[in-house]
């Protein structure tokens, strides 16, 4: 395993030394920017060394969560409704805009910025939260339509031919009076509530949240179909040297 974080170099001498059949690609962050992930990636194909893992352009577009609702309203994947409010611009909402909305970080992904608090119902909270991703998240904020519904998860594979993985579905149990069932950064991040999502059985007893792995049989084959076209349509099947997931 080797851990990079400002230096490119230990990559090249590492694939030159070790010849890996291929490389697991698991960096999240490069100099402390997430969008470096991509260009990281890029280095890889330049060295034309195998790699699991989205390509290069598919991570820079799935990252923006904008741009990605943009490509799957082209190709008629259904998406909620959204709004992108600039950081460096002045918070101007429009009068007629339906409620309750969510605010995330454009670009930032594993729940960062997220808490119930992130659900909105009118312009007042709005505009807070805005302010809250553009201050503390340090990007773009976006608000989408908040739609109520189940946490699915879903691995796709492949290249040419996508292979999709059993649904995971999140569920959220013993949650405070009033919580929306989100994957807040807390839910995600907080110890002893991720130590109950690791293990399938006998979860603590006090855990806000229990999760599980399963295939819902109503939902499992659409589901599925949506991954694969959400993946194509953001190119995130990669050349013919790399595999993605």
């Amino acid at each position: 395993m080797l851990g990079v974080s400002h230096d490119l170099a230990p990559i090249r001498q590492h694939v030159e030394g070790f010849q890996p059949h291929v490389v697991f690609h698991l960096l999240m962050e490069f100099q402390d920017v997430a969008v470096y992930q991509a260009h990281v990636t890029g280095y890889l194909e330049l060295l034309r060394v195998p790699y699991a893992g989205c390509n290069p352009r598919g991570l820079l577009l799935a990252r923006d969560k904008a741009l990605s609702k943009l490509l799957f309203r082209v190709h008629r994947i259904p998406t909620p409704g959204f709004l992108v409010f600039a950081r460096d611009r002045a918070i101007r909402v429009p009068k007629r805009l339906g409620y309750p909305l969510i605010v995330k970080s454009v670009d930032e992904e594993a729940s960062l910025g997220i808490a119930q608090a992130s659900i909105v119902h009118d312009e007042e909270h709005l505009r807070e939260r805005i302010a809250f991703v553009h201050r503390r998240v340090a990007t773009d904020a976006i608000a989408e339509q908040y739609v109520a519904g189940r946490e699915l998860t879903i691995g796709v594979l492949g290249n040419d031919r996508l292979a999709t993985f059993p649904v995971w579905e999140m569920f959220f149990e013993n949650l405070p009076e009033g919580s929306e069932p989100i994957a807040t950064a807390r839910v995600k991040w907080t110890w002893p509530i991720n130590a109950a999502l690791e293990s399938t059985r006998d979860p603590p007893a006090n855990s806000p949240r229990t999760s599980t792995p399963r295939s819902p049989a109503s939902r499992g084959a659409p589901t599925r179909r949506s991954a694969s076209r959400a993946t194509r349509a953001s190119t995130c099947a990669s050349t013919k040297r790399a595999s993605s997931t």
